[in-house]
């Protein structure tokens, strides 16, 4: 992560693009994957074509201010296939190449060529060995972080055609100079993918296009339940807030924490965490302003986070905070007095110590308090605008925000528009205007994406091979990991999902693979435990006990009581009624009467009605999801399963599970951290409250002259919303 100092040196943007040209031909550095087309038989062997692409490295921005050279050297870019096992690697460039990006503005340097088998990619990676930057005449090595630099992004490599992946390193994050003799390295890659040749810049073909308009279109998919950045908690409602407002720490797109409207990272070093590791001060940056214009300060964050803990609002994320000082005990007085409430409100550990300094007291530390305060529910709000407005306070021209764009409109059910925020403090967006649509009907979706309405889309569940054989939408797919998991959750409360035993039958008469074929596509990887591939502390080998298997099932059915299926009660599935989550039900309904002679009754529902009804844990079973909002497991177990935690809706209680997560919360080594958030896994999936089913991968399309979009893990319900100001429309 970086660090800015009271001596900041403005690095001015520098692109590095790497162009792999890949053709159809044999690689000699690895076996074709078993995608590739086979050659007929021929009478006698005939020698192979080599046909190659040629690696290219471009530079063509201004070089940053105070600095003349930056000298970097890489070598072993590696691609790898769908098809070869994990740490099977295809070398395209094995030499060493030095070069200044300052030095070649416009220009082109050559890496290497290499031929390579047509097929599905799924990764690309480089060692970036040295950087060395000239800071006012002197020479400075940078620190590395050590690894290799990787972009996780699905590509094809098509027969006879060539690709051209663009590796683009994110210069922000690529060269931080905090002193002249410490310079810090911690680059960030964005890929592009395109087919046939590409201009070179500086190289126009023909005369320029008019400028397009800066206008993104894209698709909520429903109406969201609240965009109070202290209530919400679902996917649709941050895409929102996320456009809107800014807190005191974000993510990068690597997902490591980057200072926001603090000035920087608190930390021991700095004097921003007390050496008891329980306080917290983030200093604000003095530039930082509403989009009316008020200057941003401390006291905003002081009664977001205040308000976020009443415990009138019952905001699902408070229990995330609850290692403040006094806040459990302020989250948990909804029956108490007025002055009972405000004596424990006046008691947390929360406290604007000047405009510019924020205070923040633990009961006991936590080590990853930091992600915490760059989650959406303590981004600051307006008291003044809240008290004026009450509940209206977040239709426009009411949403005040700090962040890069304004909600000027909101056409309930229909579409939000977003405006470029004039006032706004940080670098511009290239934007002018979102549109957010509300169409439920995936497939009403993608009509209005090819009918050039919308930019992006989701794909109709079932239709993903169909539209990877799409000669057309084939080439505007975007594909990538996420830090998702999507699981049936019962209402253990209600009978009979009280019965374990009964949990346990069902999650076994559930086949995975033929889900994740048939609804999927093949979209995604069967899910047996509950933390996804990609976070610390997943477990590849926990829950396979409840892999497929229908005797198992019947067998534990009639060890919970129920050996004739027809005195079982009557089992109801409730989910949002969309045309995903109908194929979901009725492969769900067809499972259980195929494997265990149940018959499963279906409730869809409006989807804001469902959001309120599982909020609300009156379901007995349903389909949910949950997507990582930092990078670590004690986002996924505690918050979700902890008794009267805010984000259990399955009314799982465990006192072992609760004392354990206690523990590894303020565990300071993470080795031992990570051991009990293991074993705090192992319990939730002995006991089932849920049944966990496929880790996502999203599978959507993208015009091709949507630029720059920067896609995580950790997205919202539309790709890269986090970083929408750096996407740009090039028509």
């Amino acid at each position: 992560m970086k660090y800015w100092t009271s001596r900041p040196i403005l690095l001015a943007l520098v692109s590095i693009l790497v162009i792999v040209m890949l053709v159809l031909g044999a690689c000699a550095k690895a076996p074709a994957p078993a995608l590739a087309p086979k050659p007929a038989p021929a009478p006698t062997p005939a020698p192979t074509p080599v046909r190659t692409g040629t690696v290219e490295v471009r530079a063509t921005d201004a070089p940053p201010t105070g600095v003349s050279k930056i000298v970097v050297t890489t070598s072993n870019i590696q691609v790898h296939n769908a098809a070869a096992p994990e740490d099977s690697w295809i070398t395209v460039v094995d030499k060493e190449t030095t070069f200044d990006l300052v030095a070649i503005q416009g220009a082109e340097v050559l890496l290497g060529t290499q031929n390579i088998a047509a097929g599905t990619y799924t990764q690309i990676r480089l060692d970036v060995s040295k950087v060395v930057v000239t800071l006012e005449g002197k020479d400075v090595t940078a620190k590395l972080p050590g690894e290799k630099l990787k972009v996780v992004r699905n590509w094809e490599v098509k027969p006879g055609e060539k690709t051209i992946l663009t590796l683009d390193f994110d210069a922000d994050k690529f060269v931080v100079v905090t002193g002249k003799d410490n310079v810090q390295v911690k680059p960030v890659l964005k890929l592009d993918v395109t087919q046939g040749d590409r201009p070179l810049k500086g190289k126009p073909a023909g005369p320029p296009a008019p400028a397009a308009p800066q206008v993104l279109r894209a698709n909520l998919a429903s109406e969201p339940a609240t965009i109070d950045p202290n209530r919400a908690s679902w996917s649709q409602e941050r895409t929102v807030i996320m456009q809107v407002f800014e807190g005191l720490l974000g993510f990068n797109q690597d997902l490591t924490l980057k200072p926001v409207v603090a000035k920087e990272i608190p930390s021991t070093a700095n004097g921003g965490i007390s050496a008891d590791g329980k306080t917290y001060t983030f200093k604000l940056r003095d530039n930082v302003t509403w989009s009316d214009g008020k200057k941003v300060i401390a006291k905003d964050f002081e009664y977001s986070i205040k308000r976020m803990l009443n415990p009138d609002l019952a905001a699902e994320y408070a229990s995330f905070y609850f290692d403040i000082v006094g806040s459990e005990a302020y989250n948990g007085a909804a029956g108490k007095d007025e002055a009972t409430k405000t004596s424990l409100k006046n008691a947390l550990g929360v406290k604007a110590v000047d405009d510019a300094t924020l205070q923040i007291t633990l009961a006991q530390p936590r080590p990853t308090f930091p992600q915490l305060m760059a989650l959406w529910p303590v981004y600051p709000v307006r008291e003044d605008i809240i008290t004026k407005f009450g509940d209206k306070w977040t239709e426009p021209p009411n949403y005040i925000g700090n962040g890069p764009f304004l909600l000027t409109e909101w056409v309930h059910q229909d579409h939000m528009t977003f405006k470029a925020n004039p006032a706004y403090w940080g670098a511009k967006p290239k934007l002018t205007e979102i549109q957010l649509k509300m169409i439920s009907d995936v497939n009403a979706e993608l009509a209005a994406y090819k009918n050039n309405e919308l930019d992006l889309s989701r794909v109709p569940p079932g239709t993903e091979k169909a539209t990877m054989a799409d000669t057309a939408l084939s080439k505007e797919i975007l594909r990538y990991n996420e830090l998702t998991t999507f699981a049936f959750q019962f209402n253990v409360t209600s009978p009979p999902f009280d019965n374990k035993k009964l949990r346990q039958a069902l999650a076994m008469a559930v086949d995975r693979v033929a889900f994740v074929d048939k609804v999927r596509s093949g979209v995604g990887k069967p899910a047996y435990s509950w933390v996804p591939p990609g976070m610390p502390g997943h477990d590849p080998n926990l829950g396979k006990e409840y892999d497929f298997n229908p005797v198992k099932a019947k067998q534990l059915l009639t060890e919970a009581g129920y050996p004739d299926v027809s005195k079982l009660p009557e089992l109801k599935f409730q989910y949002s009624d969309t045309a995903g989550n109908r194929l979901i039900a009725q492969f769900m309904q067809g499972q259980m009467k195929e494997n265990l002679g149940i018959n499963l009754t279906l409730e869809p529902m409006e989807s804001k009605a469902f959001t309120q009804m599982v909020n609300q844990e009156k379901h007995t079973w349903a389909w949910f999801g949950w997507g990582a909002d930092y990078p670590d497991p004690d986002n996924w177990l505690p918050e979700l399963f902890g008794t009267n935690a805010g984000n259990n809706h399955t009314a799982y209680s465990n006192p072992q599970f609760d004392a354990l997560s206690k523990q590894a919360k303020q565990e300071q080594d993470n080795t031992r951290r990570l051991q009990m958030w293991a074993d705090a896994q192992k319990m939730v999936m002995a006991d089932a409250p849920i049944v966990t089913m496929f880790y996502r991968e999203r599978f959507w399309l993208m015009k091709p002259y949507v630029k720059g979009l920067k896609t995580t893990g950790m997205d919202g319900v539309v790709p890269g919303d986090t970083f929408f100001g750096d996407v740009a429309i090039q028509k």
